[in-house]
């Protein structure tokens, strides 16, 4: 049986720019080495979180800037990452804010690309 990963394509501006910061302050783990060719097609950079999100940093050639769409990144603790990416100089919009989702922080890397942290909340009874 062939197994089928399942991904979210995310256009970047620097893909590898956007794992390494991915990386450093969220952890995020890459899958190049899983998906022989992949960096070397220039398709992109194959990356995960701990929630077991997989992510293809797709480069955004061509793509008007704001059309370039938030990365959605699932956490256990928003306040907890929103804390860490402060500390670290990372520019922050807002403080985390309750959404229909859940505690969400949007901010930005320093290569243009947006994210936004969620921490999915059950609010019915």
């Amino acid at each position: 049986m062939d197994s089928v990963l399942k991904y979210s394509t995310a256009c970047v501006n620097k893909p590898a720019e956007a794992y390494g910061f991915l990386n450093r302050h969220l952890n995020f783990i890459s899958h190049d080495d899983d998906v022989p060719g992949l960096s070397s097609s220039g398709e992109g950079l194959l990356v995960s979180n701990k929630f077991g999100n997989n992510y293809l940093l797709s480069p955004a050639a061509g793509m008007p800037e704001n059309l370039n769409e938030a990365i959605i990144i699932n956490t256990d603790d928003c306040q907890r990452d929103f804390h860490q990416l402060k500390t670290a100089g990372i520019q922050i919009g807002k403080t985390p804010k309750y959404t229909a989702n859940g505690l969400e922080a949007a901010f930005a890397d320093n290569y243009g690309n947006k994210y936004v942290l969620v921490e999915k909340r059950d609010y019915s009874d």
